[in-house]
């Protein structure tokens, strides 16, 4: 009897067996599971829960990232989580690897479950890492906003150098327009008569 307790036991803990990820650490996720948990209390300062994921052929769905924070121990059961999804701040993809950071705001709870998912083939070989923290390490949210500022610019630079344009174009059509045409009046025409001759003999 007591072995089939026991059996019962380790079969709960294989059910609800998850992935714990310390706090500022980078932690190789099993490609065979979908859940790792973070304890919150260390995000509460900051605000932020930041997740740095690098993803070599397991091709995360990156906009399918889905977090929930609870009160409830996730090794206990997480079954009960309402997830909601996240899409990155910023993503790098190449070839072979693909970097994702998420940029999420802490709620009051005492832990935080993530649940992930790849399109990973087994014939290949593939890894899934995430680096936990409370800031952007990297700064790639501060690079990200950078370059949106630099196309940001140069585009209202080149809509403000066209709208000027336009105005100059459309006050010299308009100067062209208002400028007082002078009337010439045509000089009268003059009709020469033609020469009398003298008479002579011949015009008897």
């Amino acid at each position: 009897m007591k072995t089939v307790y026991l059996l019962f036991i380790l079969l709960i803990a294989l059910t609800n067996c998850i992935t714990k990820v310390s706090y500022y650490s980078t932690k190789y996720l099993p490609t065979n599971e979908n859940y790792f948990y973070l304890d919150a209390s260390y995000y509460k300062t900051s605000g932020y829960v930041y997740l740095y994921f690098q993803d070599y052929y397991y091709h995360l769905d990156y906009n399918s990232l889905q977090v929930c924070f609870t009160d409830t121990n996730p090794e206990t059961s997480y079954s009960s989580c309402s997830f909601s999804s996240y899409s990155p701040s910023y993503r790098l993809t190449t070839s072979s690897s693909s970097q994702y950071l998420y940029e999420i705001k802490y709620q009051n709870k005492y832990y935080i479950v993530v649940r992930y998912s790849g399109s990973g083939s087994s014939l290949t070989i593939s890894s899934l890492s995430v680096e936990t923290s409370s800031s952007d390490v990297h700064n790639l949210v501060k690079t990200v906003l950078s370059t949106i500022a630099i196309i940001g610019i140069v585009i209202g630079s080149v809509v403000v150098l066209s709208i000027i344009i336009t105005i100059l174009c459309c006050c010299c059509i308009c100067a062209k327009a208002t400028t007082p045409v002078t009337y010439v009046n045509p000089q009268p025409i003059i009709y020469t008569s033609p020469a009398a001759y003298p008479l002579t003999a011949n015009n008897f």
